[in-house]
């Protein structure tokens, strides 16, 4: 998922541009079904505060999918749906998980609690703040949607990002542009990346940034933006204990310039008590050393109505990659 920090970076330093999203028209678009999701449910009007109390899946997903999946389909936009697959890093991933399904557990009790003492406002204040609901939940319900549409889609061997920058490099393109978490940035030779899409607008827009206007704000190469971007931490990296706070981006990226690597800033501080608990050091030497091999780039693997077998692609499938800069010629 996003690279934490990073966003309210891009918008404090207004790396966040804005187009219209028929600019996208006639091309396919990859979407990290995941990160989709997610925005779906954690913002309005989809989203549902009272879900953790209430159970099960959010009533109004399946109306806002179906809209969305419309006015693509109107703007002759051909989504991409990619979900991911196994997960890397498992042991860290599983550790972060349990606490964080402790705490939600905790929450609810607490939010049940001020509910019954006749604090009601409170309650759904906690209620709010997790719904206990994760994008795998919703997997049965979102793929009848896409069968019944004719939607595409696929699952990634690991990440869905990864799988997704295949897909566009591939010498067909089979995506055109991806949307998806800014943890994709990570990758070598990634520029844009769409960051959000507003699909119910009147006038539909789409959300991108670049990743070289990045590099050149912030004074660093594509080698220390993924150094950076592994010690700030994002959804498959934990992040860097002793830059755990506000001004972890600025702190992390100072730091990375002054020691020349991630890897040689953090074995200056290898006797830190938390780095040395957590065994930060043998964690980043996998991470930091050897850039192509850290993240998965496998071959696509399908469920339905792959995109390599897709008749549409096949056709359309000599079209290059989008520039966003402008609306390209009808």
């Amino acid at each position: 998922m996003p690279i934490k920090h990073l966003e309210t970076y891009l918008q404090e330093r207004k790396h966040l541009q804005t187009l219209p999203l028929n600019v996208l028209t006639d091309s396919r678009l990859g979407i990290d079904a995941a990160y989709y999701l997610q925005s779906l449910y954690d913002n309005p009007p989809s989203r549902e505060p009272l879900l953790a109390a209430t159970g099960g899946l959010p009533l109004s997903l399946t109306t806002r999918i179906e809209s969305d999946l419309r006015t693509l389909e109107k703007l002759r936009i051909k989504p991409v749906f990619v979900f991911p697959g196994l997960t890397p890093n498992k042991r860290w991933r599983h550790m972060q998980r349990d606490i964080e399904q402790q705490e939600a557990c905790r929450e609810r009790n607490l939010a049940w609690s001020k509910y019954e003492s006749g604090q009601e406002e409170a309650a759904t204040k906690l209620f709010e703040g997790r719904s206990g609901l994760t994008h795998w939940d919703l997997w049965r319900s979102v793929l009848r949607i896409f069968r019944n549409r004719n939607v595409e889609f696929l699952v990634a061997p690991y990440v869905a990002w990864a799988q997704l920058i295949y897909l566009q490099r591939h010498q067909k393109a089979y995506v055109h542009a991806i949307y998806g978490p800014t943890d994709t940035l990570l990758y070598p030779g990634v520029d844009k990346l769409i960051t959000s899409l507003n699909l119910t607008a009147t006038e539909p827009t789409f959300t991108f940034t670049s990743k070289k206007a990045i590099l050149n704000d912030l004074g660093v190469s594509e080698d220390h933006f993924l150094d950076i971007g592994i010690l700030v931490g994002f959804d498959y990296a934990q992040p860097f204990p002793p830059t755990v706070h506000e001004q972890a981006l600025k702190a992390t990226v100072d730091m990375v310039k002054f020691y020349k690597s991630g890897h040689a800033a953090v074995s200056v501080y290898a006797d830190h008590p938390v780095v040395k608990s957590i065994q930060y050091p043998d964690t980043c030497r996998g991470h930091c050393s050897t850039p192509s091999s850290r993240t998965p780039f496998p071959q696509p693997a399908t469920r339905r109505q792959s995109p390599l077998s897709s008749p549409y692609c096949r056709r359309h499938s000599h079209r290059p990659a989008r520039n966003f800069h402008a609306p390209s010629p009808r």
